[in-house]
């Protein structure tokens, strides 16, 4: 190789570099968006002590209702589901109608 070869071939790799580093930054930004989405889920849910008295006696459709309205106040959320310690579906609430 010589002096020019080394030279472009910087030139590309620096270009390169740029390009994934600027990917990689939007995608930061976006997983970070979305995750504060969530927290802000989850500070809205830890605001309700009846859900979590109902959530830890396992009064499943009583802290079901309690979220009939989450969907209302986070449009970004279609279906929100309550699980046990198991990973068992004790209940829910949806968006969507039947």
């Amino acid at each position: 190789m010589d002096w020019w070869q080394v030279q472009v071939y910087k030139k590309d790799t620096t270009a390169v570099l740029a390009s994934r580093k600027a990917a990689a930054d939007l995608v930061a930004c976006i997983v970070q968006e979305r995750l504060n989405k969530i927290v802000d889920v989850g500070i809205a849910l830890a605001d309700r002590p009846n859900f979590i008295k109902y959530a830890v006696l396992g009064n499943w459709n009583e802290a079901s209702k309690l979220l009939e309205n989450i969907p209302s106040l986070f449009p970004y959320i279609e279906t929100l589901f309550l699980v046990d310690t198991d990973g068992i579906l004790k209940g829910g609430v949806s968006s969507f109608r039947d």
